[in-house]
């Protein structure tokens, strides 16, 4: 795989003016409606329905990478602050499209213990019009787990692909009602008062998306006051499942580490949000809320999960979402694990 990371260079447009362009005229982005609910159901590629679970051994931990579905978005998203001819290049390196829109898939994760069924996140649910999206309870039924087995719900971050499964409704709505209603849902305390005082970057989001967010953080607010349990850096959900600090992305969102015995698996979830172009020191990603705090997370995470060899995990990477992080001189790159054939028919 070609280096993906190159020297910082000189931002060509603002972040102002590149929320102007996203959210009022579209023109980098084909239009208004490239942001739109709508067009994050555009399809891509996706893996076959008997595929739409991926097991791996974690010590005493069966672990299941569960397919949800889809999401698209425009192009210029992955790097506000660069001509969309660099992300081009980038994706044209790694031998990847590079046409208007990109599309990756969200991988959600549920963890069997002794101690009991973790979900981490929970996917769109198919809401919005995301059309590829809300198969994560179809996908779980085919390993034999209902959501009344789901005992812990760890929410990452607040964003709608990773909590618009939690609730019931049609693709169109968002009720109050909770999907996994005998799990307890955890969640940072700093993350969860965003949805009453935003980060000035989630206030920034463009006026076509906005609605979307507001709906759902509402959703979430009706459905889970009083229910969940904030945690913070270094505790554990149950022994083996602990929380790890990666904010930026959101002002708290999380990563996950899954140990046991002598194996590690790190779930990077948003921190790392492309497989190419979130390695890429020079990309601003329209969603990162915090980008200097984003990045400075990524540099650490990545050192860390590079230098201990550790397998990771993406949501968004590419099927199943599995891989190792390796340092090279320009950064880091993906390196993905070979599909385990033995462990899928176990």
């Amino acid at each position: 795989m070609k280096n993906t990371n190159v020297q910082i260079i000189k931002p060509e447009v603002s972040r102002r003016d590149a929320l102007r362009l996203l959210g009022m005229g579209g023109l980098a982005l084909g239009g208004l409606s490239a942001l739109s609910p709508n067009t994050l159901g555009q399809s891509a590629t996706t893996p076959a329905e008997t595929t739409g679970h991926y097991r791996v051994k974690i010590g005493d931990f069966e672990l299941f990478v569960i397919y949800e579905g889809t999401i698209t978005f425009p192009i210029q998203a992955y790097g506000i602050n660069v001509p969309v001819a660099r992300i081009g290049q980038l994706l044209t390196d790694n031998f990847l499209a590079a046409g208007a829109t990109v599309s990756q898939p969200i991988n959600c994760l549920v963890i069997k213990t002794p101690q009991g069924n973790v979900l981490v996140d929970a996917g769109t649910g198919g809401k919005a019009g995301v059309a590829d999206g809300g198969r994560l309870i179809g996908n779980l039924a085919a390993i034999g787990i209902k959501p009344s087995d789901i005992n812990y719900v760890i929410m990452t971050h607040l964003h709608p692909d990773h909590i618009g499964g939690l609730f019931e409704g049609g693709a169109a709505t968002f009720s109050n009602q909770l999907i996994f209603k005998y799990a307890e849902h955890v969640i940072t305390k700093r993350e969860w008062d965003t949805i009453d005082n935003p980060s000035p970057g989630a206030q920034a989001r463009p006026a076509a998306i906005q609605p979307f967010f507001t709906t759902v953080l509402q959703s979430a607010k009706a459905a889970l006051t009083n229910k969940i349990r904030f945690v913070q850096a270094g505790d554990q959900i149950i022994p083996g499942i602990e929380i790890i600090s990666t904010p930026g992305h959101t002002a708290g969102h999380i990563s996950v580490r899954i140990s046991s015995g002598n194996q590690e698996l790190i779930h990077l979830v948003d921190s790392v949000t492309h497989h190419v172009l979130g390695f890429a020191q020079d990309l601003r990603l329209l969603f990162d809320e915090d980008a200097p705090t984003a990045a400075a997370t990524r540099a650490k995470i990545l050192d860390r999960v590079a230098t201990d060899r550790s397998l990771v995990m993406g949501y968004h990477f590419p099927w199943p979402g599995l891989a190792h992080i390796r340092k090279i001189a320009t950064g880091y790159e993906w390196v993905p694990t070979a599909w385990d054939w033995a462990a899928q028919t176990k």
